[in-house]
């Protein structure tokens, strides 16, 4: 038991050090924080676990059982929500499309010196899937926010065109604020285009999911193509996405 603790605790130490990091040395999100937050819960009940069972055991053969009850049926519900999330996350990274399948690029942070690395990659992904499929045009898509000096979409365009993609087949969707407005936006420009309601989403691997949710309810059949975020962002992004899912779910955005 006490090497179980042990463990357990330093793996509550090691993750609460990764969430800390991205928020300091990125931003401050719903992911690090509630992830700090679960680790320290986490650690504290590890250190205090004799003390925390006899509190529990005390509302147990109190009138206060149903409590107990009830938060433990919460806390199964969100893991098992978490692990179903998780699965479908996982499901949809990477869905093959039919060649020369339009591909729209889904923008993020811009900073003062250029794309991010999370945009960078997302761009050079697209550049990859624009060099296998010559015939397939591309929505960059991605407004600008109030932190950003250009929009998101003219930084993907800007990128690919340096790696020598034709600026022809790049087309600008450079007013969305939201995943929800790049796939609202982007099926404008398809139809624009007269080409079929189906493209593919280049995104992050943990974005790809809600993407595709959103994409559907547009009236976009999606395949996907995913980018690779970096082992030391991805538990925060991948946490915060849990929100960014139910979210959608409920508000259908």
């Amino acid at each position: 038991m006490k090497i179980v603790l042990t463990a357990v605790e330093a793996s509550a130490v090691f993750m609460f050090l990764v969430f800390a990091a991205t928020a300091i040395t990125a931003t401050p999100n719903i992911g690090n924080i509630s992830g700090c937050v679960l680790c320290a819960a986490l650690f504290a009940a590890c250190i205090k676990h004799r003390e925390l069972i006899t509190f529990i055991s005390g509302l147990w053969n109190s009138k206060w059982r149903w409590t107990v009850i009830l938060f433990t049926v919460l806390i199964v519900l969100c893991i098992c929500a978490a692990a179903v999330i998780s699965a479908f996350m996982i499901k949809h990274m990477e869905i093959p499309a039919p060649r020369n399948t339009p591909v729209i690029v889904l923008g993020c942070q811009v900073r003062k010196n250029g794309p991010s690395p999370m945009l960078a990659d997302r761009t050079d992904t697209a550049y990859e899937y624009l060099c296998e499929n010559p015939e397939a045009v591309c929505i960059a898509s991605g407004g600008k926010g109030d932190d950003e000096p250009c929009s998101e979409a003219s930084v993907i365009k800007e990128r690919l065109v340096e790696k020598g993609i034709d600026e022809n087949r790049i087309i600008i969707e450079d007013q969305s604020v939201s995943t929800y407005t790049n796939m609202k936006n982007s099926l404008e420009m398809i139809d624009r285009l007269g080409l079929p309601h189906e493209a593919v989403i280049v995104t992050s691997e943990f974005h790809q999911f809600r993407s595709h949710i959103i994409a559907g309810r547009a009236g976009i059949k999606c395949y996907a193509r995913s980018s690779h975020t970096q082992a030391a962002f991805l538990p925060t992004y991948w946490l915060r996405e849990f929100f960014g899912v139910v979210y959608t779910l409920i508000f259908k955005r």
